[in-house]
């Protein structure tokens, strides 16, 4: 089974509880805002640095597919090549790479390298949301395997960068 044939099954299955459950999913998952509050909670908390890594990681990652690789590689949706029942507003961008999938990985892998167990619980909600966007019908598997493989690089780079460099954030208050 293909791409096409995967995208046709999702579709298929559509109009039970988990619909509600995917798209709630997904929606979460809008522009990473849901783990740029949590890396303003965990600063708030006291710790700078955690919380800096996971909000750059989060950000980057979002720039890196929707800035620069969507507009390059400029895949079309599964909606536009299928007749799919897609149960969520229809995006308008590109379809490659996932940035729902990039910025859940990049915040899951980010707060796992800072606590494994909490990490490993948004390890799993990443992955659903991954799996939202291929469920509603507006992104291609591979699309959210790369976005998850992005995020995940990123975020692996950006906590050892900021742990090397990330000093500076953990000083002082004062102007």
């Amino acid at each position: 089974m293909g791409e096409s044939g995967i995208m046709e099954w999702f579709s298929g299955i559509h109009g039970t509880p988990l619909d509600f459950l995917f798209e709630g999913l997904s929606y979460s998952a809008t522009a990473g805002i849901v783990w740029l509050v949590l890396g303003a909670f965990i600063i708030w908390k006291g710790r700078r640095t955690d919380g800096a890594s996971l909000m750059l990681s989060v950000i980057l990652a979002l720039c890196i597919c929707d800035l620069v690789l969507k507009p390059i590689i400029d895949r079309d949706r599964p909606f536009d090549d299928l007749d799919l029942d897609v149960l969520v507003t229809l995006p308008t961008t590109s379809s490659f790479p996932s940035g729902h999938a990039a910025s859940a990985f990049a915040g899951a892998v980010s707060l796992l390298m800072i606590d494994r167990r909490w990490g490993i619980a948004a390890l799993a909600f990443a992955t659903l949301v991954a799996l939202s966007r291929v469920y509603v019908c507006v992104h291609w598997p591979t699309d959210v395997i790369a976005g998850a493989l992005i995020g995940t690089a990123v975020a692996v780079a950006v906590f050892y960068a900021v742990r090397r460099h990330g000093s500076d954030l953990e000083g002082s208050d004062e102007p």
